[in-house]
């Protein structure tokens, strides 16, 4: 029985063997791995986000424009208009995107903050955004991993060569990241009391609205253009009595508002589009388009005009 034993015994160091290091390699990559490549395609992204020599490379990755057609100046304004046609959500680069890198001649500095992952195939990179003008904000990368047939490039500028249908981005261990969107926010959360240079417009026209709602005919002057600010000269409580008396604007006093659309017309320029909603009032939605000008590096309101032209109004979804 003994010699039987020992010739059906396996050979020694058989039982709880592991795999060779070679083949522990050879599988599917790890969450860690996924993480470091999805880190790295971020990064990427990053530094074409800020060269403007390479902002056609990221267009094409965007999936708006021919990375050789983008070459031309006149390609990439058309890129940058057909973008912002679009609703809101769907805009690939929203105005933080486009003013601080892809209109100005000198665009941002980007500083990384933070990356995480959001479930297997979606990654954020966050990058704090300083502009010659002095304006900080935070900008946010979405990156979304996608199979080898996905459509449009990759921040890594590999083809995936395959015209081959993926059942499972997360699954397959050749899917590449790809910048989805990128979106920003002011730097500071509190609420600006005067324009400064870091405030960006978003937070100007704000702002200004929050002035608007409480009736503070001082603040909305301080926020004007030279030339607006001669337009609203007066006694605060004059000025307060004149723009209820005026019917053009009486809405904008004591409302809720809401943003329907933003536009950078280009590094200098600033155009917001904001249904108003007079408080306590069976009055219909008023629409109100806020310009606003780059004056001294500070952003500041040169105008506000009420929309009441139909086409207009028939573009916006309130």
């Amino acid at each position: 029985m003994a010699a039987l034993a020992a010739r059906l015994a396996p050979p020694a160091g058989h039982l709880h063997r592991r795999p060779a290091p070679a083949a522990r390699r050879a599988r599917a990559p790890t969450v860690a791995a996924k993480a470091a490549t999805a880190r790295a395609a971020a990064a990427a992204c990053g530094h074409l986000l800020g060269d403007r020599e390479r902002l056609p490379q990221l267009l094409a990755y965007l999936g708006d424009t021919d990375e050789h057609e983008g070459h031309d100046e006149g390609a990439l304004q058309r890129a940058v208009e057909a973008m912002q046609l679009l609703p809101p959500s769907s805009q690939p680069l929203d105005t933080y995107a486009l003013r601080l890198c892809v209109l100005p001649r000198q665009a941002a500095a980007l500083t990384p903050l933070s990356g995480f992952a959001v479930g297997a195939d979606r990654y954020f990179l966050r990058l704090a955004a300083a502009a010659a003008s002095g304006e900080e904000s935070v900008l946010t990368l979405e990156l979304t991993r996608r199979g080898p047939a996905g459509t449009g490039g990759s921040c890594s500028g590999r083809d995936s060569g395959s015209d081959s249908d993926s059942a499972g981005a997360s699954d397959d261990p050749a899917a590449e990241w790809r910048l989805a969107r990128v979106s920003g926010e002011p730097a500071h959360a509190d609420a600006p009391a005067a324009p400064s240079p870091e405030w960006p417009p978003e937070v100007v026209v704000a702002a200004q609205l929050a002035a608007l709602s409480r009736g503070d005919a001082s603040a909305v002057r301080r926020f004007a253009t030279r030339g607006g600010r001669a337009a609203l000269r007066g006694p605060p409580a004059a000025l307060a009595a004149r723009l209820a008396a005026d019917a053009r604007y009486a809405p904008l006093l004591r409302h809720g508002a809401a943003t329907v659309r933003r536009r950078q017309h280009d590094e200098a320029t600033y155009l917001e589009v904001v249904a108003v909603e007079p408080e306590g009032s069976a009055s219909p939605t008023a629409v109100f388009c806020f310009a606003l000008r780059l004056e001294s590096d500070c952003w500041r309101i040169h105008a506000v005009t009420r929309v009441r032209d139909a086409t207009v109004l028939g573009g916006i979804r309130l």
